[in-house]
């Protein structure tokens, strides 16, 4: 008998629960490149957009740029020599742009690697021969090199890898047939190149899988010995644009003969048949492509002339049946307790002494998973204090860098979101600090002032070390079924619809997995990122306070309370998850208050 409550709560929040949402893929403009591009480089590392050389209007480039979270091209370092046609893919952390036309249109044998933290260019080990229009794919720090033209060669087979800290490429096995303007992408562990140009200039759809063996005690991991066939794309092509998308691959663009481009792409796994996804806004070849964020972007291109258009692709969802609560709406919960010069935010609520929120214990914010690292929690509170976003900091960059990783950007209500952060006092800075229990603070012993770092750098360290963000909605008045009876009856159905649509994106986008706890959670995989793993785990229902007038907010402790949370988590490892492997960890809070 003692279950029978928790069956009759479970039932109700599957009757509370909104419809599923439904989801198109769409593409959007981005700010274009600073001069027109194409058979360039895309690249995505750490959170950023890079384009690295290509055809311009004059020729070959050298000119390399980076896309800012703010959304303007910056440039960086130039390549050493201008080319066109090279392959690029991440390794270690670095960017390596390999083979490729040179500025007289010679095939190019050299490497060269770009390392962010350092900001330069340095050379690395050449090809064996000189090749261009070849394929670049990066998998657990090792680079394949696949196909291209070579001298004397218009589509090769020939393969090369370079293994992490090797001084000289080794041979792979051979593609089954000559091809260059081929495209390559990792899925898992596993190589998939499609298309290109076969010997004879004819365009290809044929699709190849070279499988990643895995290592056996005391044998260093290897490629398998040969290619295997897989359904071709639906459409052949040539030079056109490639990346993986979650667990699905998504080819874009290209042409078939001269004067002929295409508009079309399509998606696959690379074991099964291809399918169409939404055309291109203009048909063009030499674009090219990265994922980023459960987003594929494609940048530059040519349609007779050099393009600068960039613009993303993106599952998104038709509606919304929850929006923002406008009095609450985002807030970034920063986390710094070190003393720094500068000029303190102004407080909003109450004395500059004193906490707003002061009754959460540290041992409960580390069981439900706050991104809090402190190393004794017992006895200790979690104290926030809300200030007012300083002029040093972009609200809408940081809520960006929060919210993209987690697909916000690509739900229907982001618009209402978006809005909010544009609105002077859209976004407050909700600053975090550990201190005994017992609200120890007063006017000998204030609060410390929030001083947010500025300059060079000062957004990118203030988001750094902002933790979680909290975002409150409301339910959009088409239901009103949550806490039935009671005086929040339908006020936490907008935490309820944000979990419905959200889920609905991540099992589109991304691959799901069986997480660390499956009796709670959903958790999804994007590998996306060479080297890197993002695990995103999101409860498989939202936490609804029948006790909600025990859980005061801090504007009016009285009238004021939370009645639904849900907490979205996102974990970031260098390789395979582990805890040893933990880069960084970061958290979206969305919540739902009654006002009585």
């Amino acid at each position: 008998m003692r279950r029978f409550p928790a069956i009759l709560a479970a039932l109700f929040l599957l009757l509370a629960a909104p419809a599923l949402a439904e989801l198109d893929f769409r593409w959007d403009p981005l700010p274009e490149l600073p001069a027109p591009r194409s058979n360039g480089g895309l690249v995505a590392l750490d959170g950023d957009l890079y384009f690295l050389g290509g055809n311009g209007p004059e020729g070959p480039s050298a000119a390399c740029w980076r896309l800012e979270p703010g959304g303007a091209w910056i440039p960086i370092a130039d390549l050493p020599a201008p080319r066109s046609t090279h392959g690029v893919a991440v390794a270690g952390g670095r960017i390596f742009v390999v083979g490729g036309l040179g500025e007289e249109g010679q095939p190019l044998d050299r490497v060269d690697f770009y390392d962010p933290a350092v900001g330069r260019w340095q050379s690395g080990p050449a090809l064996t021969r000189p090749r261009s229009r070849l394929a670049l794919a990066s998998l657990h720090g090792v680079l394949v090199a696949a196909g291209g033209a070579e001298p004397g060669v218009p589509a090769s087979s020939r393969v090369e890898i370079l293994e992490p800290g090797a001084a000289s490429w080794r041979t792979g096995p051979s593609l089954p047939l000559g091809l260059n303007r081929l495209g390559a992408a990792v899925l898992g562990g596993t190589l998939v190149v499609a298309g290109g140009e076969t010997r004879q200039g004819e365009p290809s759809a044929r699709v190849f899988r070279l499988q990643w063996a895995s290592p056996g005690e005391g044998r260093s991991p290897s490629w398998s010995a040969c290619w295997q066939e897989a359904p071709p794309l639906r459409q052949a092509r040539k030079n056109f644009a490639m990346a993986p998308l979650g667990r699905r691959i998504v080819v874009a663009g290209g042409w078939v003969r001269p004067g002929v481009f295409l508009a079309s792409v399509e998606e696959g796994d690379g074991l099964g048949d291809w399918s169409e996804l939404a055309p291109l806004s203009e048909a063009r070849d030499g674009l090219r492509a990265a994922c980023l964020e459960g987003r594929i972007l494609l940048a530059g291109g040519h349609d007779r002339v050099p393009r600068a258009e960039v613009e993303q692709g993106a599952w998104r969802t038709r509606s919304s049946a929850w929006r923002v609560d406008r009095r609450l709406g985002f807030h970034l919960a920063w986390h710094d307790e070190r003393e720094r010069p500068g000029t303190p935010a102004r407080a909003l609520l109450s004395p500059p002494w004193k906490a707003d929120i002061t009754n959460i214990a540290m041992s409960g914010l580390r069981d439900l998973g706050f991104p809090i690292r402190h190393a004794v929690p017992e006895g200790l509170n979690f104290y926030l204090k809300f200030f007012e976003c300083p002029a040093g900091v972009d609200p809408l960059v940081s809520a960006r860098r929060a919210l993209s990783p987690l697909l916000v950007p690509q739900m229907a209500g982001f618009s209402e979101i978006r809005e909010v952060l544009a609105q002077p006092g859209g976004v407050v800075i909700k600053k975090g600090v550990v201190a005994p229990a017992g609200d120890p603070f007063s006017p000998e012993h204030p609060f410390p002032p929030c001083l947010v770092p500025s300059g060079a750098g000062g957004q990118d360290e203030f988001d750094l070390r902002t933790p979680f963000t909290s975002l409150y909605v409301q339910g959009d008045g088409s239901t009103s079924r949550t806490l039935a009876g009671t005086p929040a009856e339908g006020s936490a159905d907008g935490v309820l619809a944000f979990h419905a649509e959200l889920l609905e994106l991540l099992a589109a986008t991304w691959t799901e997995v069986e997480g660390p706890d499956p009796s709670r959670f959903r958790t999804f995989q994007d590998r996306s990122q060479p080297g890197r793993t993002v695990l995103v785990r999101i409860p498989l229902a939202p936490l609804v306070f029948q006790d909600f007038r025990s859980l005061p907010m801090p504007e009016d402790p009285e009238r004021v309370f939370l009645t639904g949370l849900l907490l979205v988590y996102r974990d970031v490892y260098a390789g395979q998850p582990g805890s040893e492997n933990l880069l960084d960890s970061r958290l979206l809070e969305v919540g739902s208050v009654v006002r009585l």
